[in-house]
């Protein structure tokens, strides 16, 4: 099941020549589990009529990197600080007459708590997000997963791996050197 959802995956625990092999029960114990076991950042939501600079302060006063859009109680869209970047830096506008639905990601892909960490390791993956929404079975959102939350994760089944690695982890150049 994990090889399928995570490219790569195989060249990592069919080492055959590496110092450490990964144990294939470790692999399925840290990733087979469903989301809803994680901690997940919490919801903070907007209106898509609602200007910038009030998007901005409630992400700045709640200290969170994004904010789900919803309308009428349904998700409708996600703005992060990314989006904000990308979409509105460098420009000089007035933030109070942008609103937010002109800079959010409309209809944003969205997981159940049932969903397991490998396939929500693959939909990020497969649409390069850093984010996704977690809604309940009726729609209501109770969390975002984030990067964060699957790098936590992985650190509980590898801490000894993870602490040991050198402050500046060696650099393997990507082509010959010299003759």
């Amino acid at each position: 099941m994990t090889r399928n959802l995570i490219p790569g995956l195989e060249e990592i625990t069919e080492d055959g020549g590496r110092e450490a092999e990964v144990d294939h029960a470790v692999v399925r114990r840290a990733l087979c589990i469903p989301i809803s076991g994680l901690h997940l950042a919490p919801v903070v939501a907007v209106e898509p009529d609602a200007n910038v600079r009030h998007l901005i302060g409630e992400m700045f006063g709640c200290q969170v990197t994004s904010t789900l859009v919803l309308e009428d109680g349904k998700l409708v869209g996600i703005v992060t600080e990314r989006d904000i970047l990308r979409k509105l830096g460098g420009m000089e506008q007035d933030l109070t007459r942008v609103k937010v639905r002109e800079i959010m990601t409309s209809r944003p892909r969205t997981l159940s708590p049932r969903s397991l960490l490998v396939e929500a390791i693959g939909l990020m993956l497969e649409g390069g997000f850093r984010r996704v929404p977690v809604l309940d079975d009726s729609g209501v959102p109770i969390g975002i997963l984030c990067t964060k939350n699957i790098i936590d994760r992985l650190v509980e089944f590898f801490p000894e791996e993870v602490w040991n690695l050198p402050p500046r982890p060696p650099r393997c150049s990507g082509c010959r050197e010299g003759a």
